[in-house]
């Protein structure tokens, strides 16, 4: 689902998300902090990440978090956070990483659009020209129209440059899975903390969520650096609804 966001028209470049590696974490990692803390979370999650390059063949261009945990941007208790990411990140070493809170089905809108910080976007309406529609990935209140998604012109124009500059080489090579992954043979716990590594190359369709039976009312967050660590630079309402009432099962995999 995150892939076939990055490959909409409207995104205006020849972006391809390939996992390249994935760590299911069941017990504590040595430098690694997860909690109800986004900020700090991130600040460890961003530098544990960069310790997994060149161990067993991995190479990753951009490290996504995803835990179960409810987590908030400014403090180390359940809030409103559904996501965390440093603007402007991707391809470096220590900063090209988002957290993601899953909350199901919705929890690809929150990669795409902490994935969009990473690549320099920042909210529509917000120091741009755009509007904050609804239906667009980086609106800062995100809300499909008529069950679409798409990206406005800010955000094509933020992608375009960043493919355009030096930052965006380690995108260039071809992504390449470091081995096979063994799934566990049991079934996941209901809460349980993934690391996905993500190799995106630079390489369409309307992208619809009729599926999205509740609505979603949370914050998605860009942050910056300051004095070697990341702080948010907003947080906004995410709000995700359904066109039509829903009937049936339905599913999707991200």
């Amino acid at each position: 689902m995150v892939s076939s966001l990055f490959k909409d028209g409207t995104i205006g470049g020849n972006i391809n998300i390939v996992i390249v590696g994935l760590v299911l974490l069941d017990e504590e990692q040595e430098g690694l902090v997860i909690n109800h803390h986004a900020d700090h979370t991130l600040n460890s999650f961003c530098h544990w990440q960069s310790t997994l390059r060149g161990r067993e063949g991995r190479h990753h261009d951009h490290a996504i978090l995803l835990t179960g945990l409810d987590i908030c941007s400014w403090k180390n208790e359940p809030c409103d956070t559904l996501g965390f990411a440093p603007i402007s990140g991707m391809c470096s070493r220590y900063r090209s990483c988002t957290i993601n809170e899953d909350t199901g089905l919705g929890l690809a809108f929150t990669i795409a659009h902490e994935s969009g910080h990473n690549f320099g976007m920042v909210h529509d309406g917000e120091g741009n020209v755009c509007k904050k529609s609804e239906g667009n990935i980086m609106s800062p209140t995100l809300a499909g129209h008529n069950g679409i998604f798409s990206w406005s012109a800010c955000s094509r124009q933020y992608l375009s440059r960043f493919l355009n500059s030096a930052q965006s080489l380690c995108l260039s090579d071809e992504p390449r899975a470091a081995k096979e992954y063994r799934y566990p043979e049991k079934l996941p716990a209901s809460c349980t903390t993934r690391t996905r590594s993500a190799s995106g190359s630079s390489g369409r369709r309307p992208n619809s969520a009729p599926w999205i039976s509740r609505r979603i009312s949370a914050r998605l967050c860009g942050a910056t650096v300051l004095g070697g660590s990341v702080r948010p630079s907003s947080c906004q309402l995410l709000k995700v609804q359904p066109a039509a009432p829903i009937c049936g099962v339905a599913g999707a995999s991200v």
